[in-house]
């Protein structure tokens, strides 16, 4: 019978958890409830258990937190993430542990079975195996599709102004591969990385070309173009006009002389 660990920090969802399906139904058994993080940890540190659910956002320790301890010390315990929509910063860092799965709130009872089953089931696949699997399921749900779309603009709209940014470094630094990232946007977004990264980079231009405080051979760096002359004609493709007369439309400032 496998053990099973719930943490959350919320009592009546821990209720919810323990009452939604009989455990013992999936040969499971419930060895405990941690209402903090701090417990989780030493929940599993000292009873070792199969299987734990792990509330993202819970106190002295977040479910990161958790996650990451665990991994660290190469406890043999099948992970399965909680999380709410608006956590996707924190549940792509939790992708990036290898957890085994990852259930969306509210989730429903098929839900929660599917997730375990899914455990149970494949006890001896590998960390890799079970990240992949974790964006399969992402994949079955528009929600959940959003939730790394939302990591990947978060990425973007920190990292716009590096010009050496390619979707090789954007996957890296989120640590998935270059397919899976791209897969994933384009079904999404219906527009590739790239594309958005550049759209990021127009409209932060137009801000920065509004205001009037620079030129726009200053522009094009700060927003990670590193040839003037190529920023100046992605901005025309994209907005009808060159930055001088995107900047004149809306200022009427001094033309320039490099577009």
């Amino acid at each position: 019978m496998y053990q099973v660990l719930l943490a959350d920090d919320e009592t009546i969802f821990l209720e919810f958890m323990q009452n939604i399906i009989n455990w013992a139904e999936q040969d499971c058994r419930i060895c405990g409830c941690a209402a903090n993080g701090r417990l989780a940890l030493d929940c599993i540190l000292s009873q070792q258990p199969d299987i734990a659910f792990i509330d993202i956002s819970m106190p002295l320790l977040n479910g990161i937190e958790v996650c990451q301890a665990v991994r660290e010390k190469e406890i043999p315990v099948k992970l399965i993430i909680m999380t709410g929509h608006d956590e996707f910063s924190f549940a792509y860092q939790a992708i990036k542990l290898g957890i085994d799965d990852y259930l969306l709130k509210p989730f429903s009872r098929e839900e929660l079975l599917e997730a375990l089953e899914k455990v149970t089931r494949s006890s001896g696949m590998r960390q890799d195996e079970g990240r992949e699997r974790t964006l399969e399921k992402m994949e079955e749900g528009s929600t959940k599709y959003e939730i790394m779309t939302g990591a990947i603009n978060e990425y973007l709209a920190g990292n716009y102004d590096k010009p050496s940014l390619t979707l090789s470094a954007i996957a890296g630094d989120l640590g998935f591969e270059s397919s899976y990232l791209r897969r994933i946007y384009k079904v999404t977004t219906g527009m590739t990385i790239m594309q958005k990264l550049e759209e990021i980079r127009i409209n932060q231009a137009k801000y920065l070309l509004a205001s009037g405080r620079y030129q726009s051979q200053e522009i094009a760096g700060m927003v990670g173009f590193s040839d003037p002359f190529y920023f100046s004609r992605r901005f025309k493709q994209s907005c009808g006009m060159s930055p001088t007369e995107y900047r004149n439309s809306i200022s009427g400032g001094r033309k320039e002389k490099f577009d």
